[in-house]
C-alpha cells in the first residue's frame, strides 16, 4: 500500500501538517486519510524549491493493509 501528499507554498512543517490534516476544500479528505491511515506505517518527506509556488513538500507513505 502506498500514498502521497503534496503541499505547495509553505516552508513551516507544522503549518504543512495542519493544512493537510484540515484538508479544507478537499471533499474526499484524502490528505487527512493518508496521514491517519493505520496501514501506512512509514513516511518519507522532502521539501524542495518549486518554480511556481516557491516551495513544494512531498510526503510518500507506505505500509501494509491492516
Amino acid at each position: 500500500m502506498i500514498a502521497e501528499n503534496c503541499d505547495y507554498g509553505s516552508t513551516e512543517p507544522l503549518e504543512i501538517v495542519m493544512s493537510l490534516l484540515i484538508d479544507d476544500g478537499i471533499a474526499s479528505l484524502g490528505h487527512r486519510k493518508n496521514i491517519l491511515h493505520p496501514g501506512l506505517n512509514y513516511v518519507g518527506i522532502a521539501i524542495e524549491k518549486h518554480k511556481t509556488y516557491g516551495v513544494n513538500c512531498v510526503m510518500d507513505f507506505s505500509g501494509s493493509e491492516q
